[in-house]
């Protein structure tokens, strides 16, 4: 009995499941944060060079750690951060035009 419950509760969280993404018409892909997020960075300058910039200064920090320590990594990633949040692409659209 507990085996036959166990299989209507699946196939009833399946419908579900197919029901909502007929209902959107997207796939699990879509609609997941990693997507959205690179998505984003996509679309924007300011997230597409400081993404590219963090992954260099992270496999800087991580190949040559004698070299760059895990301070000296924070202290950049904290500054990159407060410059990626006080630009937006708007002010790099107005500094391409002048």
């Amino acid at each position: 009995m507990k085996q036959k419950e166990f299989l209507i509760y699946t196939m009833l969280i399946l419908i579900l499941l197919i029901a909502f993404f007929l209902d959107t018409g997207k796939t699990c892909r879509e609609i997941g944060a990693l997507n959205k997020q690179k998505e984003k960075i996509k679309n924007s300058l300011i997230l597409k060079e400081y993404t590219r910039e963090y992954k260099r200064m992270h496999g800087l920090h991580y190949n040559h750690s004698k070299i760059f320590k895990e301070k000296q990594f924070k202290e950049w990633s904290e500054k990159a951060r407060k410059l990626r949040n006080s630009y937006n692409d708007e002010y790099i659209e107005i500094l391409k035009q002048n």
